[in-house]
């Protein structure tokens, strides 16, 4: 499996991934989500044979911490779809932390 940062035309397949596994496209928090928060930039898509089966959304976040602020990202939107080698999926996220995607 290939993972890698999605890029614009990548969308309508993690569309498509989100309402299989979360909600319908119809649903508010869905339009939501994708008018307002969505960023292909802060997404990790894991491919395999070209077809895209596993999502990770990297919201990103300033934390806090005793006076210093870290940028951080916060891991929503983790998904893949049944089609997809479960082990092998879950490299998307050991893949974005070796990365240092942020």
């Amino acid at each position: 499996m290939e993972f890698r940062i999605a890029t614009a035309q990548d969308t309508p397949h993690v569309e498509n991934l989100w309402a299989y596994c979360f909600e319908p496209k119809e649903d508010p928090f869905f339009q939501y989500y994708f008018t307002n928060c969505y960023e292909p930039e802060h997404t990790m898509v894991g491919l395999e044979q070209d077809q895209l089966l596993s999502t990770v959304h990297l919201r990103q976040y300033n934390l806090n911490v005793r006076g210093a602020v870290l940028p951080t990202s916060y891991m929503v939107g983790v998904a893949t779809h049944p089609a997809g080698t479960p082990w092998r999926c879950r490299w998307c996220v050991v893949d974005c932390y070796i990365r240092g995607t942020s």
